[in-house]
């Protein structure tokens, strides 16, 4: 039998035990006089489990596992089921994940609690227990949020639905009640949020534009996602704002079929990566309008604004962020007017140094929020360089964005890194900055709040 780190297994004959590393501790306990107890669990696969927390449990059996003393074999037999409901957790996980898609596919049903309890083999209570731990909300909410998504998706993506049509296939008999319980949960009518989509438009791009619609007043019926990047396919700040849009995998091709089941009246698109390969299917689409590369967040906002008809917004959301802007200024100039700073980008396979202008963030961070940039900085956009570049540069200050900790890791292990005053005078910055996205007016106000947050605690 092979073992690997976190492994738990019961043996009840003899076998060969081997493992997956050259080095690794393995506990083993004679729970022959137990063998009762561990009946139920002789085809069940366990969970794997921490060391960390499985170590200590497993010392203190080894050490008490002989004792004459009461208080002592009590204890024992405690830690053997705490350790088995440890490694047994997950499937009770796994029930309320089953649960919870019966929910989502059945929501046009009457749903009772007791009965998703007992498709799953569990007691209404503590099925209701294991379902808030796991989901963060009770069944009954649970099933109430479920049925609010599903009615924002019918409203934003089919286009002419009745709300008759909406409430039959949420679960709800009269809409009349169904409108109620839609303004109470979400606080405004129904007819009033699907006039948020009047203007049926889809967004074909690498870029969140609907960062720029949403602040228009406008949720798209399709609009790109990042399934990878974020834990639901979005920035935290869009979220709300999208409910019921269909997200499309930016991160693979845009199938065209499934934007067109949406019926959009209108598609907005940008340059697309591999877009020699893409274009074809979308040129031949009619009312799309394409908006080339632009190198500052307001030009795309004047230009989605006169596509949709809605110019006369684009005065007052700019006025609010410059506003933004000016104030988070005032508080960071503290920090800002202290040593000459550098911004990196760390990827899988470069670093990316930010220049002086060019570029949403370098012009954020360098014109309006007055840091001052390092003179080996490129003039505009970004080039590629390499830890010997920076050693170089030996900027003072660092401020290191959007980068994962296993790349970032990679580059402080190289011995040049360390040669850089930024480094030796602890002068560099790493910010969770995955959500910092200044190309809209959403994402920037975002990111101007969390900057200046993030910087205060620097700020003496």
């Amino acid at each position: 039998m092979l073992l690997v780190e976190g492994m738990s297994v019961i043996v009840e004959s003899p076998c060969l035990l081997t493992s997956s590393s050259e080095s690794m501790d393995v506990y083993i306990l004679d729970c022959h006089q137990q063998s009762k107890w561990l009946v139920p669990f002789r085809d069940v696969v366990f969970a794997r489990q921490s060391p960390i927390k499985m170590v200590p449990i497993w010392k203190e059996l080894l050490r008490i596992q002989k004792s004459s003393v009461l208080s002592e074999q009590c204890r024992f037999q405690s830690l053997i089921w705490k350790m088995l409901s440890m490694i047994t957790d997950y499937m009770k996980m796994d029930g309320i994940e089953q649960a919870s898609q019966y929910i989502r596919q059945h929501l046009h049903e009457t749903i009772c609690v007791s009965d998703l309890a007992n498709r799953i083999g569990m007691t209404s209570s503590s099925f209701a227990r294991v379902f808030r731990q796991k989901t963060g909300v009770s069944p009954k909410e649970f099933i109430h949020q479920e049925r609010m998504k599903l009615a924002k998706k019918l409203m934003i993506q089919e286009k002419g639905i009745a709300l008759k049509e909406i409430a039959l296939r949420i679960g709800v008999q009269d809409e009349f009640y169904f409108s109620r319980l839609f303004k109470k949960r979400e606080g405004v009518a129904p007819t009033i949020f699907m006039k948020r989509a009047q203007k049926r438009i889809a967004i074909i791009s690498q870029l969140l534009l609907q960062d720029h619609l949403l602040s228009l007043g406008i949720q798209p019926v399709a609009a790109p996602a990042y399934p990878t990047e974020f834990s639901h396919g979005l920035p935290s700040y869009l979220c709300r704002g999208l409910e019921g849009t269909l997200l499309l995998n930016a991160e693979k091709y845009f199938n065209r079929e499934e934007v067109l089941r949406t019926q959009p009246d209108m598609i907005i698109k940008t340059p697309l990566r591999q877009d020699a390969e893409q274009s074809a299917l979308w040129t031949q689409q009619t009312h799309v309008h394409h908006i080339p590369f632009q190198s500052t967040w307001d030009a795309y906002l004047q230009k989605i604004a006169y596509i949709v008809e809605e110019e006369q917004k684009i005065e007052s959301i700019i006025e609010d962020i410059q506003q933004l802007e000016s104030r988070a200024k005032e508080i960071l100039r503290p920090l800002s007017s202290v040593g000459k700073w550098s911004v990196i980008w760390v990827r899988a396979n470069e670093v990316r140094l930010y220049g002086k202008t060019g570029h949403a963030f370098s012009d954020l961070f360098f014109q309006k929020l007055g840091f001052e940039p390092d003179d080996c900085l490129p003039d505009k956009s970004y080039r590629v360089i390499q830890v010997e570049d920076l050693a170089y540069m030996n900027p003072d200050r660092i401020l290191i964005l959007w980068s994962h900790e296993k790349d970032v890791q990679k580059l402080v292990n190289n011995k040049e890194w360390k040669k850089i005053d930024a480094i030796k005078n602890r002068n560099v910055y790493y910010p969770n900055s995955i959500e910092w996205d200044p190309w809209g007016p959403l994402g920037r106000k975002h990111m101007i709040n969390h900057m200046v947050n993030f910087f205060k605690k620097y700020i003496k």
